[in-house]
């Protein structure tokens, strides 16, 4: 069993956006399954990482024997998980930084946990978010590959890594967290903070001017998308 997760990246290509959009193609799960293999999507609309693999821990608990052989995951906005964000992730804020990297890593640590929990490994992909990049990454994440740092990057500039990712859009959803933020940072942090918003912004401007990968809906990937990314993954994990 091939499983595929989250957030609507991750569903397929969506008709139009809103409320009423609904998929008409189910991305990687059918070029997997046109290909022979056992698949299921458990990808969430508007899902948080944390949400993400919670729910593919849940299926994994509830299938014991169900052998799953890979998992790909494509990570979304950090910024999701804030409302699961603890008090005492806010104290002691230094950088800009600081807790976009206690949630990324969170959810790092979790998906360790399932490739543990699986015997099997545990595939990122950079969509709604890039991912991290670390050099010794199953050191601290072990069962963990980053197969794809950026997505967006890899379509427009033919280069899977990126050397500034973007963690999240930032939008009136996070408004309220990113002024709590802004005001424990000293102030030589304030501006890389309104920096990481200003590129989150840049990023959605970006998605938007390339519908020849982000149509009919303007914001999701679109079947020609995931057949590249079906041959990207065949050619690096076979």
């Amino acid at each position: 069993m091939i499983i595929v997760s989250g957030c609507s990246w991750a569903c397929g290509e969506w008709l139009t956006a809103g409320e009423g959009s609904k998929i008409i193609f189910p991305g990687l799960e059918y070029n997997f399954s046109q290909d022979g293999h056992e698949c299921i999507n458990l990808g969430i609309r508007a899902g948080s990482n944390l949400q993400v693999a919670h729910k593919v821990n849940g299926y994994i608990t509830r299938n014991p024997d169900v052998k799953i052989d890979k998992i790909f995951i494509f990570q979304t906005e950090w910024t999701r998980d804030l409302p699961m964000a603890f008090e005492e992730d806010y104290d002691n804020i230094q950088y800009a930084s600081d807790l976009q990297n206690i949630m990324i890593s969170r959810f790092y640590h979790r998906l360790s946990e399932i490739a543990e929990k699986s015997n099997s490994t545990v595939y990122l992909i950079g969509g709604l978010s890039d991912t991290l990049w670390l050099d010794n990454m199953q050191e601290h994440y072990p069962g963990v590959e980053v197969l794809c740092q950026s997505l967006v990057n890899w379509l427009l500039n033919y280069n899977t890594r990126i050397q500034e990712p973007v963690y999240s859009w930032y939008n009136f959803l996070t408004v309220e967290y990113v002024k709590k933020i802004k005001k424990l940072l000293p102030d030589n942090e304030q501006q890389k903070l309104l920096d990481m918003v200003d590129q989150g912004l840049e990023r959605e401007s970006l998605v938007f001017a390339h519908p020849e990968y982000f149509w009919p809906d303007g914001l999701h990937p679109n079947r020609h998308v995931y057949k590249i990314m079906y041959k990207k993954i065949l050619s690096k994990t076979g």
